[in-house]
Parts: structure tokens; sequence; C-alpha cells
């Protein structure tokens, strides 16, 4: 299944059912983050993933920060396929999950149960805030489980501004990537 590969952003060969850590590359991750949308683009406005790992890796612990901004990374290399459809296709967990581990070992992001859990919770208010601000349906309501909304208005970063910011936290975070 080596030959099954796509090239990425930066011109790697990304073999998303064999993944390697030395394929997964920030730049990529930015990039192909910022161009897409959350909730499958079915939102008031244009609203990315770049932009919503950014915002959350300031919205956990600085020991939990580097954690939430590539959270989503994975994404990069398999798209952000919504959770409904997740469940109808159960193989995508299993190429997503090889992929993140790819790419917690190209970051050297090791996971403990407190930092998982921190970062959960304020994906958790993210997504909240993310519905009620950007889906239009009032039933929204009902999915969200009492789970807080952060007090923030959602800005709709373009694609440009997304990536700059999401490589610029994260050599806030780590250094050169």
């Amino acid at each position: 299944m080596a030959d099954i590969y796509f090239p990425t952003y930066t011109g790697r060969h990304f073999t998303p059912l064999e993944p390697r850590a030395e394929d997964v590359d920030a730049l990529d991750i930015a990039h192909s983050l910022s161009m897409q949308c959350r909730f499958n683009g079915h939102l008031r406005l244009f609203y990315s993933v770049a932009e919503h790992s950014v915002l959350m890796s300031y919205q956990v612990s600085e020991a939990a920060a580097f954690l939430a901004l590539m959270h989503d990374g994975q994404e990069a290399y398999l798209s952000d396929i919504i959770s409904p459809l997740k469940i109808i296709f159960n193989n995508v967990a299993v190429v997503e999950k090889k992929i993140w581990q790819a790419v917690q070992v190209r970051f050297g992001i090791f996971l403990t149960p407190d930092i998982v859990s921190e970062v959960e919770f304020a994906d958790l208010r993210r997504c909240a805030t993310e519905k009620i601000q950007l889906i239009n349906d009032d039933s929204v309501w009902a999915s969200l489980r009492g789970i807080e909304p952060y007090d923030i208005t959602i800005e709709g970063w373009g694609p440009v501004r997304a990536r700059t910011e999401f490589l610029s936290r994260c050599r806030a975070l780590r250094g050169q990537v």
C-alpha cells in the first residue's frame, strides 16, 4: 500500500495508509488546515480548522498548548471528516489514528491524561462556541449537553491569515519547525 500516496503542499509524497513521521511537516499541516472549513463548510462564514486550532491553543494551559494546536493535525492528511461520517466509515478511524501517531512522533507530542482531558474539554467548548455562532440550526443547542461556550466572537480568518497564525504559534511554542 506504500504506492498509494498524494503530494503535499511542500512536495512530499504522503502515504496515508502507512504514514511516516518524516513525511509530516508543519507547513503542510498549516497550509491544509487553513484551507479546510470546520463542519464540512456548512457555516455562516469561512472558518478554518487552522483558526480553530490556533484559538484553542490559547484557551488551555501552556503545557497543553502545543497539543491543542496540533490536535487536528491528522486532518491535514485525511481531511476534516465530520463525526457522523466517521461512525459510518469505521476504517477511517484506523487510518486517522495511524496518521495522528505519525504527527505525535514527528513533533514529540507525549500525551498525559491531564493534558488530553484539558484539550478535549477545550475542544468541546470551542465546538459549542462554533455551533452557536456559525451554524444555521436552532437544534444545535440540544447537542451541546450543557457545555459552556467561550465568551468570544469568531472572526473567520481567511486562509492566508490562518496559515500565518498557525505557523507563528507553532514557532512560539516549539521554535523552528
